[in-house]
Order: structure tokens, then C-alpha cells, then sequence
């Protein structure tokens, strides 16, 4: 009999042992920026996944009359592409998306887009996240409008 009573008082030892663990609350952890990529803003993550990224390069860019110090990252270039569409809007569509949910604005007084490039600003307060793309066309003619294949670069610029 008291093997069965002390088997009991195990059983109940465990049971609330395994209860507690798997009850108690897992306190909620701020999402971590990757440490190779600290300089950018935490709105910027995570980065576009249809590219692969450098680590951050510190650089002072010049937006209308202002000097902006900050942090950019580039994806190593789409090569050879017929499309260079293909590979801006979709990055861009990703960001426009997640910046302006997380409350980050258009600013189209500094926009700045045309055949084979473009740069988008976006402000948040002061700061700003602005997206950059830039095709390097294969067929250059002193006659003729460029035409591709292209090798399409993108980045992202953070202030800091």
C-alpha cells in the first residue's frame, strides 16, 4: 500500500511539474535585428527575401538641400534580365506595403524615377528609408534607346 501511495504522490510531483512548464507564460521578445544589419531601421526587416543582401555600408546621401548620414545595403544585381520591372516592383511593392503600415509616408518631392532607375523616399519624423534601383542595359547605341538584357541593382538607405 505504500508503494501505491508513494507512486501517487510521484505521479502528481510530475504532472504538476510538466503543468507548470508548459503553462507558464513565455514573456513576448522584441523582434532582433540581424547583427549585420543593426545601422538599418527595424522597419526596414525583414529585408526584401527575393534578393540577397550585402551587410550595411555606412553612407551620407544628399536629398533635395539636406545631407542625410545613414546606413545603406545592396542586393547583389538581377544579371541578364529581359524584364527590369520584374525585379524593382516587386521589392518596392514590398516596402511600400510594410513602410506604410508601419506609419512611414511617400515623400514625392523627392522622388526620383525614369528609364532604368528610380528612388523612392519615405519619411517617418525625420527619418528616412529610401529605396533605390538602377539598370545597366547591355545594348547601347548612340542611335538607339537602350535595350536590354540588364543587370538590375537594388538597395536601402536608413538614416540613423
Amino acid at each position: 500500500m505504500n508503494k501505491k501511495i508513494f507512486f501517487i504522490i510521484i505521479a502528481i510531483i510530475v504532472v504538476a511539474a510538466v503543468g507548470f512548464f508548459l503553462l507558464k507564460p513565455t514573456p513576448i521578445k522584441a523582434p532582433q535585428i540581424p547583427p549585420p544589419f543593426s545601422g538599418l531601421s527595424g522597419d526596414a526587416y525583414p529585408l526584401y527575401s527575393g534578393a540577397d543582401w550585402s551587410e550595411p555600408v555606412a553612407q551620407t546621401i544628399t536629398l533635395g538641400t539636406s545631407t542625410v548620414q545613414g546606413m545603406e545595403v545592396s542586393a547583389t544585381p538581377a544579371t541578364g534580365t529581359m524584364a527590369p520591372s520584374d525585379v524593382f516592383i516587386p521589392f518596392e511593392d514590398y516596402y511600400a506595403s510594410k513602410l506604410t503600415a508601419a506609419g512611414w509616408v511617400v515623400d514625392n518631392s523627392l522622388a526620383a524615377n525614369g528609364p532604368g532607375s528610380g528612388m523612392t523616399v519615405f519619411r517617418k519624423g525625420d527619418a528616412v528609408i529610401v529605396l533605390n534601383y538602377r539598370s545597366v542595359f547591355s545594348i547601347v547605341s548612340g542611335t538607339a534607346p537602350a535595350r536590354c538584357p540588364c543587370d538590375v541593382s537594388i538597395s536601402i538607405f536608413s538614416s540613423l
